[in-house]
């Protein structure tokens, strides 16, 4: 790709997301990370990106590459600034998981269209509950939406309260909007008609997967999927993956 049209690309790219490091850069730019690090400085003291540190509690930060006043002023669009915690792990991870997606179908015949949770939680629609990530695949006239839950392993599986403010909650409140195929937002987001939806619970270990699929016997929760995060960067998200507790199934399938 000529270098003008993958700078052009990388503003839009990081627009979307609200900002990338260096090395989601190299992942995204299939480049190594010294070539990331050189294109993202050249690009922040030209104004077009700026870098902010990263907080940390300990030893030197790392930047996170926003856009800066050359970058908004091209694409027409307005300036932000994420909200940075010392707890951004999550976030970034979430990141890291939709580049990978994005990655994977760049050399398919099947285009893929993401959309990031901070972009969701800019929309002010209330969607609730507010997925990790979505991201859309279409080919020839077929599309299928695909929302993303990442597991941080500390999120209360079953708590005794009525509130639904858990895992099963979060199952119970899935399944209300994909019974009420409530898929308006991402029709507009992503300007195509959409069917209903498959989420993606992604784990960091096998432990948590098993005892989390023990909430998923119901033949309503058939649209969830499940897998770790070590099938999905071993194999891809399109790998055969994925366990369907409530059809007993395994080894399944995206596409």
């Amino acid at each position: 790709m000529p270098k003008t049209n993958r700078d052009i690309e990388l503003k839009i790219t990081i627009n979307k997301f609200g900002y990338l490091t260096s090395k989601q850069t190299a992942k995204y730019c299939g480049i190594s990370l010294k070539v990331a690090q050189r294109l993202l400085r050249r690009l922040a003291r030209k104004d077009y990106l700026k870098a902010i540190p990263l907080p940390s509690k300990t030893g030197r930060s790392p930047y996170l590459y926003i856009l800066g006043t050359r970058g908004v002023q091209l694409l027409g669009v307005k300036q932000s600034r994420p909200r940075l915690t010392l707890n951004q792990n999550h976030l970034l991870l979430n990141i890291d998981i939709l580049l990978e997606i994005l990655v994977y179908f760049k050399s398919t015949e099947m285009h893929c269209d993401i959309l990031p949770e901070s972009t969701i939680r800019r929309s002010n629609q209330h969607i609730n509950p507010i997925p990790d990530g979505a991201f859309m695949l279409s080919r020839n006239d077929k599309v299928a939406l695909f929302l993303i839950e990442t597991d941080s392993g500390t999120e209360i599986l079953k708590s005794k309260s009525d509130t639904h403010d858990d895992i099963q909650g979060k199952f119970f409140r899935y399944t209300e909007i994909f019974e009420g195929n409530h898929v308006e937002f991402y029709e507009h987001y992503f300007s195509q008609k959409l069917t209903r939806f498959r989420t993606l619970f992604i784990f960091q270990n096998l432990t948590r997967l098993k005892t989390v699929s023990k909430l998923l016997s119901d033949k309503s929760h058939h649209f969830i999927w499940l897998t770790t995060l070590d099938e999905l960067y071993t194999h891809g998200i399109a790998g055969n993956i994925w366990k369907v507790p409530a059809l007993k199934q395994t080894g399944k399938s995206i596409i």
